[in-house]
């Protein structure tokens, strides 16, 4: 196995550290004796051109690593996967697959009033961008300013690193892809998504085959949120008068969007999920209606069934102006044909809906 088979495209792994509110720092320091010793530290951090910046206090442990050699580390760990997901027996496929970078430099200390400014302004900017705060620029922070440490490290190489299956045989990666989708931790659909971006060779398993060639995603790129609101703009009248903000804002967390793609990677239909071990609630179901009446729609349902947030739940619930006949093929009841808590007449549930004003 050759070790390139990692490295991570270098935009990657500046995007990476880029994005980064807080990284590991490394470097040496030394004892009263004299002898080198290692710091290891967490610090948010900001990153203007080729420098790293971070504050703290004037004095301690990161004084020491003034003037040395220094890196620094950011990671994600993407899935854990069990040696049984490729060997029944063997425990050495056991392995975890992880993304990360390191930059190396010489730590500096920032003298100049105007950097130290500029520096602490863009941190702020990245761990509270919604604002709150007097801008630092401001006379009130002169003082405080001037008695903080700003240190900076200018970025002599980024190393990066991301393993996502590269080093497995394609049918290795469908196997692994097929038991990520049926393991379903947190996590694992993203993974899944990782595997197949970084592997145009991996076959796709039964259970995400799409109708045309395609895949279905078991979670669904922020990116392709536009591509998603267009298609639900094709008819989706329960959303005729919530703005595109509300219903781009609606596909985050803690929902998950679900999709199906054709053979060329187009978006051909949407659905949103959330739920937790007891109901499961879909939202927003739409397929390209170039697509209906084709069986695309059935096919996509059947995937969306079959989903972990889904499997998981002891019921699950949607609502229909239109296309009740199409949900009982699939069985689903009207909710006054169901047995509902309460049932013995002594207490009734009442279903119950308080129409809020968006923060």
């Amino acid at each position: 196995m050759r070790k390139e088979i990692y490295r991570m495209p270098d935009v990657d792994a500046r995007a990476m550290l880029d994005a980064a509110k807080e990284m590991t720092f490394a470097s040496l320091g030394k004892r009263e004796d004299g002898r080198p010793t290692p710091i290891i530290r967490t610090v948010n951090t900001w990153i203007a051109g080729d420098a790293i910046y971070f504050h703290g206090a004037p004095a301690g442990e990161k004084m020491e690593a003034i003037g040395g050699e220094a890196v620094f580390e950011t990671s994600r760990v993407i899935a854990r996967l069990p040696s049984y997901f490729v060997d029944p027996e063997r425990a050495c496929p056991a392995t975890t697959l992880y993304e990360g970078v390191q930059a190396h430099g010489v730590l500096g200390v920032v003298t100049d009033a105007a950097e130290k400014t500029r520096a602490l302004s863009g941190l702020m900017k990245k761990l509270q961008p919604e604002g709150g705060y007097v801008p630092l620029d401001a006379p009130m922070y002169e003082k405080t300013i001037a008695g903080m440490l700003v240190a900076r490290m200018q970025i002599e190489l980024v190393d990066g690193k991301r393993k996502v299956c590269q080093n497995r045989t394609p049918k290795e990666r469908t196997r692994i892809v097929e038991q990520l989708f049926l393991r379903g931790d947190p996590g694992d659909a993203e993974a899944i998504e990782d595997i197949f971006g970084h592997n145009d060779d991996t076959p796709v398993p039964t259970c995400l085959q799409a109708p045309g060639g395609g895949r279905f995603t078991a979670a669904l790129s922020p990116t392709r949120n536009q591509e998603a609101l267009a298609l639900l703009r094709q008819g989706a009248y329960w959303l005729e008068k919530i703005s595109d903000e509300t219903v781009l804002r609606s596909m985050g967390a803690p929902a998950v969007m679900v999709g199906a793609f054709d053979g060329a990677y187009r978006l051909i239909a949407v659905a949103r999920l959330l739920g937790d071990a007891r109901v499961a609630w879909l939202y927003d179901v739409m397929v390209d209606r170039r697509l209906r009446g084709t069986g695309v729609g059935l096919a996509f349902m059947q995937f969306v069934l079959a989903h972990p947030v889904v499997r998981r739940a002891e019921k699950m619930r949607l609502t229909t102006r239109d296309a009740d006949g199409f949900y009982r093929k699939l069985g689903f009841q009207d909710l006054t044909e169901a047995p509902r808590h309460g049932e013995d007449g002594r207490s009734p549930s009442i279903d119950m809906i308080r129409t809020c004003q968006p923060r």
